[in-house]
């Protein structure tokens, strides 16, 4: 009765017209080997494009993210630390204006384009009287899996750099952020500990700590956080304002260009059959991608080996430890198992033809050939 139903009203519900403007939580730097938040999508927005509506189930998980930032200062005010300032309006001046003005919803007050606006989660102060600045985020497990691996949340890290510079401005002292991140899924938590110079747009991070007894002291140290994701603002207004749009900093399979993370993905890739079949049918590459073709090419051709190899001795290897009457063999320092599964096969032949064709989407895939030149 309810399973059906929810997310539908949910997306039903939705008011889904929020228009484009520079806010903190956008904010996100741009660096060689990590383009960050998509800045083609973030112009489809500026331009105003029509947008896929976000599905139910969406709208349920980015809600789930409140809900749990609720839940986490309830148990923080359970401690000795004092939670405060929640949803504190902060003002980031800016050296160039960025976009247009806009009227602020939660302080219904216009804000000038000289100005970076957002609400901050709240500040935390300790026992000792240190005061910092708190934002809180809950995501997926395999997104926090990737946390706790060591790949950092830039774009977490630059919305606290933009606050702590706002802040600065009315707060002097506060100098330090606590990023605390929660998984969705396991209620783990981990927290970075960073702090921010406005003057040298630096973030050094200082520690990190989890609910599963991670600890480490951290001495990396962040540049041009802050710098580069204005410069994104700004090439989005030019880009904007010559109603062009920017390369794709992604590939179609990448996760960012799924439709459940970006509403513009179909309208993004349409036509991009066309687009490869008018390109030119053979260019010279620089010489630099020569080494990556290469290792790409000789990379291919071991997987392709390698499955045909495993191919042929899988049910050798099965074979012989049926005749063993055993579930585990070793040999020669090397051991085989075998262990059983069920799992759940959509068998397509029993499908009547109109459900089957209902159910069949055609996609565009890219397919990558490297090999010599003929």
């Amino acid at each position: 009765m309810l399973a059906d139903i929810l997310h539908k009203v949910a997306q039903i519900a939705h008011e889904d017209s929020q228009r484009y403007h520079p806010r903190p939580s956008m904010a996100s730097p741009e660096f060689p080997d990590s383009p960050g938040r998509c800045i083609r999508q973030m112009v489809y927005h500026r331009l105003g494009h029509p947008a896929t509506p976000l599905p139910g189930r969406a709208i349920f998980v980015f809600e789930d993210g409140h809900w749990h930032e609720e839940l986490s200062a309830e148990w923080i005010g359970k401690t000795a630390l004092r939670l405060h300032a929640r949803q504190l309006g902060v003002d980031i001046p800016l050296d160039q204006p960025i976009g247009s003005p806009y009227t602020c919803p939660v302080c219904e007050r216009i804000i000038a384009p000289e100005l970076l606006h957002g609400h901050i989660d709240g500040l935390l102060t300790d026992p000792l009287g240190v005061t910092r600045l708190w934002e809180h985020k809950a995501i997926n497990h395999f997104a926090f899996q990737e946390v706790l691996d060591g790949e950092l949340p830039l774009d977490y890290l630059a919305q606290g750099c933009v606050y702590l510079r706002g802040l600065q401005h009315t707060h002097p002292d506060i100098r330090e952020a606590l990023l605390l991140i929660k998984n969705k899924n396991t209620s783990a938590y981990l927290e970075y500990r960073f702090a921010y110079d406005p003057a040298a747009d630096r973030c050094t991070m200082i520690e990190l700590l989890g609910s599963n007894g991670t600890s480490s002291l951290l001495e990396e140290t962040l540049d041009g956080m802050l710098t580069s994701a204005l410069a994104k603002f700004a090439a989005v207004e030019a880009y904007a304002a010559q109603h062009m749009f920017p390369p794709r900093p992604y590939r179609k399979d990448h996760w960012r260009c799924s439709p459940l993370y970006c509403r513009w993905a179909g309208t993004c890739w349409e036509g991009y059959a066309g687009e490869v079949e008018r390109r030119h049918p053979l260019m010279q590459l620089a010489s630099e991608y020569g080494p990556i073709l290469a290792q790409y090419e000789a990379a291919a051709k071991a997987k392709g080996e390698g499955e045909k190899i495993c191919k042929k001795l899988r049910p050798q290897i099965l074979a012989a430890l049926e005749a063993y009457n055993t579930q585990t063999g070793a040999v020669d320092g090397l051991r085989a198992s075998v262990t059983t599964q069920e799992r759940d096969v959509l068998d397509a032949a029993l499908l009547p033809p109109p459900v089957k064709k209902a159910a069949t989407v055609r996609n565009i895939v890219e397919v990558l050939h490297v090999g010599p030149v003929k």
